[in-house]
């Protein structure tokens, strides 16, 4: 019954649906609170109440519904902390939704004992504190998304064990201290990764070579600095690189030509020198190269970065890297 434009409350007649296993009340127009009788819907196994009007707590009825594998809270108006106790009891959940509230408090240590979770989503709260280390107990997780929080403190080393993640976007948050070298030795599967819009320091290790399934990477508006690892050109599947606004330095790497997928490359504001590779301009499906503002990217132009302005949208230093009439 998603899309309905129910509106008001739900009734507590919903109770007497003791049998019921899956349960879709997203995108429509209702509100709080919940009917002390939701909570007799034990065999619950999928629970959707996305995009409605939902305020206060997350309420009690929902931590007593122990069958629940799927549960998506998402884009409501929820406030307060997430349970520790109560979503301890909710083992059984393989996917938690609860981006677009305005939740707080620190990321309970318990929802870590969810051993069977393989889609975790939080973003868009304002849940704050430290990532903790007990993440690495989420073996089968696939999809973590803590993104536009006010999380703090390092990134734990321990987060690299998860070897089945395909999606990581820690973006938007005040986390601090360097990318763990540790994060690139097992993810095989991990296909987008985006730190940006943080205060990360450090470079970025060569052994990003290893994360062979990335198609898209963004660290961007961070404190990062070093060279770009020329390895960076062995992940052929890559799509879209974000570098913009960090204290990258010296050439950018021949290598990069071998991204043959790459379709935008953006390494703005950095501090980039030299001369941009010819290889870059070679790229069959590069549709956005931007490289302005960094002032030490010096003439002449290769004849493939040339015809690439012509055709495509390049941002390139004005001053230094005219084309010729």
């Amino acid at each position: 019954m998603d899309s309905c434009r129910f509106t008001g409350r739900i009734p507590p007649a919903i109770g007497n649906l003791s049998s019921l296993k899956i349960l879709y009340l997203n995108e429509n127009n209702l509100q709080a609170p919940l009917p002390n009788s939701f909570g007799n819907l034990t065999e619950l196994v999928e629970l959707c109440l996305e995009s409605n009007q939902f305020t206060g707590e997350i309420p009690q009825q929902i931590y007593q519904l122990r069958q629940l594998e799927h549960l998506d809270l998402g884009r409501n108006k929820f406030t307060g902390n997430i349970s520790p106790s109560g979503i301890q009891q909710l083992s059984l959940l393989k996917y938690l939704r609860l981006a677009g509230n305005q939740l707080n408090g620190s990321i309970p240590e318990t929802i870590f004992s969810l051993h069977q979770l393989e889609h975790l989503d939080l973003s868009n709260n304002k849940l704050a504190g430290p990532i903790s280390p007990s993440i690495q107990q989420l073996c089968l997780l696939k999809h973590l998304h803590l993104a536009e929080n006010k999380l703090a403190g390092e990134i734990p080393k321990e987060i690299g064990a998860l070897s089945q993640l395909v999606e990581l976007t820690l973006n938007a948050n005040h986390l601090t201290g360097e990318i763990p070298k540790r994060m690139f030795l097992q993810w095989r599967h991990l296909s987008i990764l985006d730190l940006s819009d943080n205060q990360l320091e450090g470079g970025i290790s060569s052994n990003i070579q290893k994360l062979e399934s990335l198609t898209c990477l963004n660290v961007s508006c961070n404190k990062l600095w070093g060279w770009i690892p020329r390895e960076m050109g062995e992940l052929t599947k890559l799509e879209e690189v974000c570098l913009a606004d960090n204290e990258f330095s010296g050439l950018i790497p021949r290598e990069l030509g071998n991204m043959v997928n790459l379709t935008c490359f953006d390494a703005r504001g950095n501090n980039l020198s030299g001369a941009i590779p010819e290889e870059l301009g070679k790229l069959p499906k590069l549709e956005n190269l931007l490289l302005a503002n960094n002032n030490d990217l010096r003439r002449p132009l290769p004849d493939s970065i040339s015809k690439l302005i012509k055709t495509k949208v390049c941002d390139l230093n004005p001053k230094k890297l005219e084309l010729d009439d």
